[in-house]
């Protein structure tokens, strides 16, 4: 039997700090507009506007998800580095910031070499294949160790998701957060894909005054659990007690709680090709220094 929003708000904000559903719940509790509508062969969310961010296929969204995050380090030179990044046409003007600091921090790597540490958090121009094609030519790197690495897009207030997702992502703040009013909240929302070989190693993000919490609404309509990806909660390393993995499969949500948890975290390396898509927000106060 499916959990309230009750038990699930009790899990999340006094029990674990995270909870795992799917947005039935949140439609047969009337947190959302009785005309709400998610059609999980299109992604589309319709409530008097028809906006689609896939109409066939999940891969559609590709094109417009163009900024990698990537955190590793590697015995590859700098320089090597950065023909590699250039060759997939990255964004010039914040790539020069980033190589030119990864040039300060190098290490010994147990191999005796001279070891980088490289982060990538750039813009690149579209190709069909860049996706996979660049992190496979990462992971080519020598010695490679990997923090994270994934593909994401900023919405911006003027993106027509931003005004139909953010209905969920109200529903969502009036559900489990019903003491902050939704006129004081605000959304940061990423569309986010994990191609083959798309992670993020077991972590923190930190507490301060602007999160509340962050959600994911899942989009994949096609994925089995052998493909990877699944986010992973209340990891034994980091204090959890039972470690929870999430499939994003299309319509279902995951949410930590930033106000008393700073739950660990991480993503499965995606192992098939199909890779794993999701809206991501950071749901914070506007103005946090009235909530102190």
């Amino acid at each position: 039997m499916n959990k309230t929003i009750a038990e699930l708000r009790h899990d999340l904000r006094e029990t674990n700090g995270y909870i795992s559903f799917n947005i039935e719940t949140l439609e047969n509790e009337g947190y959302l507009p009785d005309n709400f509508d998610m059609d999980s062969n299109s992604a589309n969310v319709s409530f008097g506007t028809n906006r689609h961010l896939y109409i066939n296929d999940m891969d559609e969204m590709k094109p417009h998800i163009m900024e990698l995050r990537a955190d590793f380090r590697s015995t590859s030179t700098p320089d090597v580095v950065d023909k590699l990044v250039k060759s997939h046409g990255v964004n010039l003007e914040s790539w020069s910031d980033e190589i030119n600091d990864a040039k300060k921090e190098s290490e010994l790597h147990h191999n005796g070499k001279e070891r980088w540490k490289y982060g990538i958090n750039c813009n690149f121009q579209y190709y069909p294949g860049i996706h996979q094609k660049l992190v496979d030519d990462i992971y080519k790197l020598d010695d490679f160790e990997v923090n994270q690495i994934w593909w994401f897009d900023s919405l911006n207030e003027d993106d027509p998701h931003v005004k139909v997702f953010g209905t969920v992502y109200d529903a969502l703040s009036r559900a489990f957060y019903p003491e902050w009013n939704v006129d004081k909240i605000e959304h940061q929302m990423h569309q986010t894909y994990y191609p083959r070989g798309g992670m993020i190693e077991d972590h923190n993000d930190g507490t301060n005054n602007s999160n509340i919490f962050a959600g994911l609404i899942y989009l994949n309509n096609r994925y089995d659990e052998s493909w990877g990806g699944r986010l992973r909660t209340g990891i034994k390393n980091f204090g959890g007690e039972c470690e929870t993995l999430s499939e994003p499969r299309f319509g279902n949500i995951s949410m930590l709680d930033f106000k008393k948890f700073n739950t660990a975290h991480g993503v499965e390396k995606m192992i098939n090709e199909n890779g794993r898509y999701a809206l991501l927000s950071f749901t914070r106060h506007k103005d946090p220094n009235e909530f102190l």
